[in-house]
Order: structure tokens, then C-alpha cells, then sequence
């Protein structure tokens, strides 16, 4: 059967489903930075790791509408995303892996405007030099550090 998806469990035991050559399709996740007065929103999971607002990718959605979907779920805020900022495969816990995109956002909100989901057990708003101290996973560190490059770079006029 030329392009039949077979399914397959995981390690961890969740459902996934294997490729044509056999290799396993992890879920995708999207995930935003944005700057809310000069910080970074972050939140804590259930694994006591700061990470960025975001979320899974629903059937028929686009990436884009994900992320701005999710951040308005996740804190309440209206955010567009405009650029991608990095992707890469996680191992959320042993076995479970999943495909993360990360964009750059932008929003007029203020801080005031924040608002934690039930989704998550903490949300802080942090400024860049406070991210070295905190369990953040190198792959959201990297992401950040790419929407600092971009957001401080001189503009071309």
C-alpha cells in the first residue's frame, strides 16, 4: 500500500502513527516568543520547566493560526506571529518525542493584560537576563535568543 500510515505506539505508550519507511510521526507544537513590556512570558509545566506559550497543531490548521490561538488560550493575550524562529525534535520524557516551531510574535498588550490558563501551573514574565537561572530547554533558549537578535538588530532604512 503505496502511502498507508500504520499505526503505532510509543514507548511511553501513547498512540503515534509510523511513516512509509517505518520511522515514527510525532505531533507538532507550536510555540510563540513575545516581548510584553520588554519581558518574556513563560510557563511552568508539569515537569517544573519554564516554557513558551504555544501548543499543539490542530488537523487544517496553520502553524500561524496555532500559535496566535494558542497564546490567546494560554495568557489571554492577541499576538501575529511574523517570523520562524527555529524548529527541532524534543523528547518531551523518554520515548515521547515532538516536532517544536517556534515564531517570533508580536503584541500590544501590557503585562497587566496576562491572565494564566489552567493549563499550566505558573506564569512568569521574565527579562532576558534573567533566563540563564531558569530550567528552560536549550531549544526554547535558542529561540529566544534568535527574537533577541531580531528585535535588537539596527533596522535597514
Amino acid at each position: 500500500m503505496c502511502g498507508a500510515v500504520k499505526p503505532w505506539r510509543a514507548q511511553c505508550g501513547s498512540p503515534a502513527t509510523v511513516g512509509l519507511h517505518g520511522s515514527p510521526l510525532h505531533p507538532v507544537s507550536v510555540k510563540g516568543v513575545l516581548f510584553i513590556d520588554g519581558k518574556i512570558p513563560l510557563l511552568k509545566n508539569e515537569r517544573n520547566e519554564w516554557e513558551l506559550p504555544g501548543g499543539r497543531l490542530e488537523n487544517g490548521e496553520d502553524p500561524p493560526s496555532c500559535v496566535s490561538r494558542e497564546i490567546e488560550e494560554e495568557l489571554g493575550l492577541s499576538a501575529t506571529p511574523s517570523v520562524i524562529l527555529d524548529s527541532w525534535n524534543f523528547q518531551v520524557i523518554p520515548g515521547r518525542w515532538v516536532l517544536i516551531i517556534t515564531y517570533l510574535c508580536e503584541s500590544s498588550n501590557k503585562a497587566s493584560d496576562c491572565c494564566l490558563s489552567s493549563e499550566h501551573k505558573e506564569l512568569g514574565l521574565f527579562h532576558p537576563s534573567e533566563l540563564q537561572s531558569l530550567p528552560l530547554p536549550p531549544g526554547y533558549r535558542r529561540s529566544v535568543e534568535a527574537a533577541l537578535r531580531l528585535v535588537n538588530r539596527p533596522s535597514q532604512s
